[in-house]
């Protein structure tokens, strides 16, 4: 047999120790009711997509809390999206009024929740090129003016 050196004791207890102190709700079989649930504080959420079924990426996103299910996200190369059913649904808001299809920023002013502040990015540099706002952020069509 092998001698045992400090640093073999010291992976061995911590092996022991991991195994002893991992947690039950990894073996814990789902509940009867939900064929795949997990057990556990989260077991009852499913995964969901969230987000129009567009492909590119999103580099900004914005909520208030005094409209918990509004949200509003900013993509490179496709505007800026808006839910008003906490994500299930999106729509488009700056179609054709903002002069880059590239939001790198989104913020809800934090004294009133219907004004939005969008900052666009140029496709050619780096950096913001312009900043837009909307005052009636919660109509069906809100309408923007850029103020730099």
């Amino acid at each position: 047999m092998h001698p045992r050196t400090p640093r073999s004791r010291a992976m061995l207890l911590a092996l022991v120790t991991a195994v002893a102190l991992t947690p039950v709700i990894l073996t814990a079989q789902p509940p009867a009711d939900r064929p795949g649930a997990q057990a556990g504080p989260f077991g009852s959420l499913r995964w969901r997509s969230l987000g129009p079924q567009r492909g590119g990426r999103s580099i900004a996103s914005a909520g208030s809390l005094a409209r918990p299910n509004e949200y509003y996200f900013g993509a490179t190369g496709g505007g800026l999206w808006k839910t008003t059913d906490g994500g299930t649904t999106w729509r488009p808001v700056t179609d054709g009024q903002i002069s880059s299809a590239s939001v790198g920023a989104v913020a809800i002013a934090p004294s009133n929740s219907s004004r939005v502040y969008v900052g666009v990015e140029n496709s050619a540099s780096a950096g913001m090129h312009g900043l837009w706002t909307s005052a009636d952020a919660f109509a069906a069509v809100p309408t923007w003016t850029q103020i730099s």
